[in-house]
């Protein structure tokens, strides 16, 4: 009994610690999932940011070209560039249709700025997710050695099922045991009960038989 109680405390505590660490392996699952929609999120954020950094770029040359098509309708034959100086001006610059003014070219710029920061932060985000993510997985690893043979990170959750479900046979292996050895015990004690009533029975039995043998001899 005393051994079989052993064993079982044994194993509630075992199954204590692959309860904790099945949470281990929520918890890291629960952040690798976050990670993995911070990674999209950094990747749409880079993506603005890039757009937006070239639309500002596109819109600055347009607005250069403005300012030199501008400049190219003063220039006049015979007259020094203002710019370079020549007097002559064989192929002066055309402004284009359609300019952006400077306000709406700042506008663009802090919305380039602000779309590049947003990247940044994102992308920051994500790689403290990252290190959480291999903290944990190194955690959950380590703590899996003692229940798994060759922890897998990618076979956690199989390779902990198989250890629960091989627990949860022993334990009830034990309980069937308990309950025989408390059958037996019960058993035994009903047995020992029974003994003194026995003896009394056997004494009674062989001092009857002195008696008679007395009678007889006699």
């Amino acid at each position: 009994q005393e051994a079989l109680d052993l064993r079982q405390a044994q194993a509630r505590e075992r199954q204590k610690g692959l309860t904790a660490l099945l949470h281990l392996l929520s918890r890291y699952n629960d952040v690798k999932d976050q990670l993995e929609a911070a990674q999209l999120d950094y990747q749409e954020a880079a993506q603005r940011a890039e757009a937006a950094e070239l639309e500002h770029h596109r819109q600055t040359r347009a607005f250069l070209d403005a300012q030199a098509g501008l400049l190219a309708q003063s220039l006049q034959p015979g007259l020094p560039c203002p710019v370079c100086g020549s007097l002559h001006h064989p192929t002066p610059a055309s402004p284009p249709q359609e300019a952006p003014t400077e306000a709406a070219l700042d506008k663009l710029r802090k919305a380039a700025e602000a779309a590049g920061k947003r990247a940044a932060e994102q992308s920051l985000a994500a790689g403290k997710l990252r290190a959480t993510v291999e903290e944990r997985a190194a955690q959950l690893l380590s703590q899996m050695e003692a229940y798994v043979a060759s922890p897998v990170l990618s076979d956690a959750g199989e390779q902990l099922a198989a250890c629960q479900a091989r627990l949860h046979g022993e334990a009830q292996a034990m309980a069937e045991a308990a309950q025989a050895l408390q059958t037996r015990l019960t058993r035994r004690q009903a047995l020992e009960a029974l003994l003194p009533q026995q003896e009394a029975k056997h004494q009674a039995a062989l001092q009857a038989i002195a008696q008679n043998r007395e009678a007889l001899a006699g």
